[in-house]
């Protein structure tokens, strides 16, 4: 999340002046000692017009909903934002340091203790923590090993050989040349390597390219229904199905994300998909989620501003609308020394 000052017009004389103009007087200059005083009286008794006159620009980039919290702040301010309808280019997405726990003793908000979201699991094999909960090895040489120590492989494998032999196709591999997953890679479902009934989970032994058979480097375990589909079915017409099949329902055939940067990575591939495909951007940003990072310009009254920094900074402001409010703290700091201690106590 990123802040940068733009511009602004006025100072901290602007703002006495202004309180002074009833009189039919102004200064030249700020004399501190006498002027702050009335920017201090001005702030501690609600006179707060005179702090409407100066303003100031700022360039943010914060996630969707963070910009929507502050966007509730319209007196005195002037909002133009980054539009997907007409900018397509692939987002951004806000990725937090760290997930916090929810508060306890409010219906909204959150404690400052994180959550561990990280999915775990553990290899079946040697025990080491993997990436998902749903895998069962660490890697693809613990799975192909759990397989051999458990000789789960050997009957399946015998029948391949067999069917091979019969229908004469050349068949060259060893059990060593196959990954024996637990799912099938193109539906993932989970593959059943036990004697019985062909069902569409039945592993099923296919070969990358046909024509050279059952030899090492071209071959592959998938489930008995994605074989038949491979085999069925020309490479243009398994693209026409999948891309079909994405539009029609609404990417509910995208696969699932495991992880809260995969969804983010997953929704901008579709995004930029439906972009190539043509659809318009309007309808496109539909699947982006609300920590896609979104870019605006934001100008505001003094007065406006310190309305902002006072209801924001506060400890029970949510900590990533507070981390972002606070980065103009400096800039008005610098710009309206007096004023900005008077209306916020920020010193």
């Amino acid at each position: 999340m990123e802040v940068t000052y733009l511009s602004h017009m006025g100072d901290d004389r602007m703002v006495v002046n202004a309180a002074r103009v009833s009189f039919g007087k102004r200064t030249q200059e700020f004399r501190p000692g006498k002027d702050d005083r009335l920017l201090a009286f001005l702030a501690r008794h609600k006179h707060e017009l005179p702090f409407a006159h100066p303003h100031v620009s700022f360039h943010f980039k914060a996630p969707i909903f963070v910009a929507r919290q502050l966007a509730k702040h319209q007196v005195g301010f002037v909002w133009s934002e980054i539009s997907r309808r007409y900018v397509k280019d692939r987002p951004e997405f806000y990725i937090p340091s760290y997930w916090r726990k929810a508060a306890e003793n409010v219906k909204q908000g959150s404690s400052l203790e994180p959550v561990d979201i990280s999915p775990r699991g553990k290899c079946n094999r040697c025990g080491i923590p993997v990436s998902y909960p749903k895998r069962l090895w660490c890697s693809s040489e613990c799975q192909t090993l759990s397989w051999r120590e458990n000789n789960r492989y050997a009957y399946i494998f015998s029948k391949w050989g067999a069917a091979a032999k019969f229908e004469n196709i050349p068949f060259t591999i060893t059990p060593d040349d196959l990954a024996w997953p637990d799912k099938c890679p193109y539906l993932d479902i989970q593959l059943d390597y036990t004697p019985g009934d062909k069902n569409d989970n039945k592993a099923s032994l296919d070969k990358i390219v046909p024509a050279l058979g059952y030899v090492p480097g071209n071959v592959q375990i998938v489930s008995l229904l994605a074989n038949k589909m491979k085999s069925s079915a020309s490479l243009e017409q398994i693209k026409t199905f999948a891309k079909n099949a994405l539009f029609i329902h609404g990417g509910v055939f995208a696969e699932t994300s495991h992880s809260y940067a995969d969804y983010c990575e997953k929704a901008a591939d579709l995004y930029v998909e439906l972009i190539s495909q043509g659809v318009c951007a309007e309808q496109a940003r539909m699947v982006l989620p609300q920590a896609q990072l979104t870019e605006w310009h934001w100008t505001g009254s003094l007065l406006g501003w310190s309305r902002v920094w006072n209801l924001r900074v506060k400890p029970d402001a949510q900590a990533e609308t507070r981390e972002i409010v606070q980065l103009i703290g400096p800039t008005m700091k610098a710009l309206f020394p007096f004023s900005w201690s008077a209306l916020t106590g920020d010193r």
